[in-house]
């Protein structure tokens, strides 16, 4: 993982300038079988926090060689991948850049995880996502997220924004892995935030 992320990933955990107040400590998730979805549930019982944090550092088992692989967030079990997100995403390695943005979508769709063959098999990505005003009934649901990975054949780096379009207090948060699984060893963790 690259020296930058690292030093944002440390900022954030160590409730840094920006990060507007200190962060508790929900729940974790460490896989010890592989999971194509993992889901934090009963959120509207952390009614104290006025945001949430996810902190990964996760991978996939996807098995093409040099293939990155991707993940989706969705709130609520929503698995009709209807209308219920706007998204947007900027995507970076060396070589290139690309974005994509949907005023209407089924899914807040994060690239940027590395496979299970992808260059070196303990590459993980780091990704830390924003979960703001979860608790605020007259405000849509705003996601911000950021992370990539640096492997021996490849950097990417990915930055998402989107909204949850539906106004109501989210009671679940699932993390659905794209092409195949979460492999063993990924980590997941549930933060919240009082402050603005």
């Amino acid at each position: 993982m690259s020296s930058i992320l690292l030093g944002i990933l440390n900022a954030q955990a160590a409730g840094g300038a920006t990060a507007g107040g200190a962060y508790d400590l929900l729940e974790t998730q460490t896989l010890d079988t592989a999971t194509s979805i993992v889901s934090f549930s009963d959120l509207d019982t952390y009614s104290g926090y006025e945001h949430l944090q996810v902190r990964m550092v996760a991978r996939s088992d996807r098995p093409d060689p040099n293939t990155q692989d991707y993940f989706v967030t969705t709130f609520d079990n929503d698995t009709n991948y209807g209308t219920n997100y706007t998204a947007s995403r900027l995507q970076a390695n060396a070589a290139s850049t690309s974005s994509f943005t949907a005023g209407s979508t089924g899914t807040i769709y994060f690239e940027s995880v590395p496979g299970a063959d992808f260059g070196q098999e303990n590459t993980y990505a780091g990704v830390i996502m924003d979960i703001l005003d979860f608790n605020n009934t007259n405000k849509f649901t705003s996601i911000m997220a950021y992370g990539g990975f640096n492997s021996a054949v490849d950097r990417r780096i990915a930055i998402i924004g989107g909204t949850y379009l539906v106004a109501s207090i989210p009671t679940s948060l699932e993390l659905r892995c794209g092409s195949d699984n979460w492999s063993i060893g990924s980590k997941f963790a549930l933060y919240g935030r009082s402050g603005a």
